[in-house]
């Protein structure tokens, strides 16, 4: 992939993707849930997002949005390692999401399925961990400083 490929992609996410930590719903885990990263990029122009697909693979899918003057909204994403392979490739160029990147990465870096948990239970102190890092980069997004959210934050 060529260089300005991949300055746009990280300008696509710059601008109109989203870098996130979420809880999600996982009845194989013990505690009900776990935390999965996601990037995606959501535009009523689908020459963008179909670039990402072809390019990055993912997920492409798009929805009408409510009312009679809305476009049809257009949505690429990517989760998990295949998410932070492309994070990591895009760092360098990225500018606005950049310590959000940085984030999502160190959380994937850290990342092993539940079942290499005994019983699929991973202990609490990694879960409470992911939930710092989601914190973090949602705090981000509100555009809290970093050095505001604490602990407390991620319950």
């Amino acid at each position: 992939m060529e260089e300005t490929d991949l300055a746009y992609a990280a300008g696509l996410i710059d601008g109109e993707g989203s870098i996130g930590i979420y809880k999600t719903k996982y009845n194989r885990c013990h505690y009900g849930y776990h935390y999965r990263l996601l990037i995606q990029i959501g535009m009523c122009d689908a020459i963008a997002t179909t670039w990402m697909y072809k390019n990055f693979s993912g997920n492409y899918g798009w929805y009408d949005r409510p009312g009679v003057s809305y476009q049809r909204m257009h949505r690429w994403q990517l989760n998990d390692k295949r998410a932070s392979d492309l994070l990591v490739l895009l760092l360098p160029y990225l500018k606005t999401k950049k310590v959000q990147a940085e984030i999502a990465i160190e959380f994937q870096k850290g990342k092993r399925k539940s079942s290499d948990y005994p019983n699929n239970t991973k202990p609490l102190v990694l879960m409470e961990a992911d939930a710092i890092l989601a914190q973090r980069i949602s705090a981000l997004k509100r555009g809290k400083k970093l050095d505001t959210v604490t602990a407390a934050d991620a319950g």
